[in-house]
């Protein structure tokens, strides 16, 4: 007695590679919120040592004042720590070819002037391409 079993080969190909794609997204999911927790984290180090956690300590004020550099309010530094913040922004893409990236940082309108500086106002990086593994930050989003 013979037993002869045929597969339908580009069915079982698109099946696997599917399967493999589910598979690598939810890894890459994983990977990318443990990526922007640490991020919140780099971020609010920032802040608390005024430019220092990243390698260059912000600009001083021209008149002193007792509060800490970039906090009068606390939004920016909340957009920037607080995941459900409204001004947070914090998504999973996909790019042209499929793979996964984080889109992480702050809606807050002058988030780009303290990160770029301007002619009035000195640069001091909210989150630095050290931070961000060799990426440029971008505000805002």
């Amino acid at each position: 007695m013979q037993l002869a079993v045929s597969f339908d080969l580009g069915q079982f190909h698109k099946e696997l590679t599917a399967a493999a794609r589910v598979a690598v997204l939810q890894t890459a999911q994983t990977a990318l919120r443990e990526e922007s927790s640490r991020l919140r984290l780099e971020a609010a180090q920032q802040f608390a040592t005024e430019g220092s956690h990243g390698g260059t300590p912000w600009a001083r004020r021209k008149k002193p004042t007792p509060r800490p550099l970039l906090i009068l309010t606390g939004n920016l530094l909340r957009s920037l720590t607080e995941e459900k913040n409204p001004a947070h922004i914090e998504r999973l893409d996909v790019d042209e070819r499929g793979n996964p990236y984080l889109v992480f940082g702050s809606s807050v309108s002058y988030s780009t002037f303290h990160q770029r500086g301007t002619r009035y106002m000195p640069q001091r990086e909210l989150l630095t391409a050290s931070m961000l593994g060799g990426s440029v930050a971008s505000f805002p989003f």
